[in-house]
């Protein structure tokens, strides 16, 4: 798989974990020493001895997969072994039904359940509203994955924030002494934390951030924000809190 990031490694695993990412069991891919062949596939045979393997059959578990190992046949097998998958699928993939290849207007949904089965298959085209108002707003043609990239990055550097109001809410002049998001995923060292004269053994060091204050000239985390002294570029030398 040359697009996979772990393939300059050369390694490849398959593993069966539960929600809170405890390991009940990894199989290392060793080419023809794996043995996982199945007369369904290579997926099916794969999850079959994760889960014969794990001891995890017949006991009402529910499983999570992507559209590598989501089969029709396999939520057959399982089902039979009181056990439930949901996961995405691939529309080409053997015995999914036809009219789930149907194209679909932005909105709509189709569904298919298979007579005398528990097996229900979903399709639905999403609506884009919050990628499309964002490049007409900002006059841009960023595309939806890096829009979506972003927005998560911006949710996890917010995760760490302590009752901090919005850069909005903490103007403090005309000047725009506040932080704001810099643009292209620029970074700058933070003011307050970063300490570029710090030896590679220390816990502080250089520490970089997508916020800074653009009166202020400095890059700034949000976490960081309080210590910040608003002044010139020229005071904050002067005034800077360690």
């Amino acid at each position: 798989m040359p697009n996979k990031r772990h393939a300059r490694f050369g390694l490849k695993k398959f593993q069966l974990c539960d929600d809170n990412g405890y390991v009940y069991h990894i199989e290392i891919y060793a080419g023809k020493e794996l043995d996982v062949h199945h007369d369904e596939g290579h997926a099916f045979g794969v999850l079959d001895r994760l889960l014969t393997e794990s001891s995890v059959y017949n006991k009402g578990y529910h499983l999570y997969t992507d559209n590598f190992y989501t089969k029709p046949k396999l939520a057959e097998h399982l089902y039979k072994h009181k056990t439930l998958i949901t996961g995405t699928v691939r529309v080409n993939s053997k015995d999914m039904p036809d009219r789930i290849r149907d194209r679909l207007n932005v909105g709509e949904a189709n569904f298919w359940r298979k007579q005398d089965s528990e097996m229900l298959c979903l399709s639905f085209r999403e609506k884009n509203h919050s990628w499309i108002l964002y490049n007409l707003d900002n006059g841009k043609n960023m595309p939806r994955d890096k829009f979506i990239i972003e927005i998560v990055e911006a949710l996890c550097e917010g995760s760490d924030r302590q009752n901090i109001a919005p850069p909005a809410a903490r103007q403090i002049d005309a000047d725009r002494h506040c932080l704001v998001l810099l643009e292209e995923k620029k970074e700058k060292d933070c003011f307050v934390c970063s300490d570029r004269s710090a030896n590679k053994n220390s816990s502080t060091g250089r520490k970089r951030s997508r916020y800074w204050c653009p009166a202020c000239k400095v890059g700034c985390h949000q976490k960081c924000e309080p210590q910040l002294v608003h002044v010139t570029n020229q005071g904050l030398a002067k005034r800077r809190r360690h």
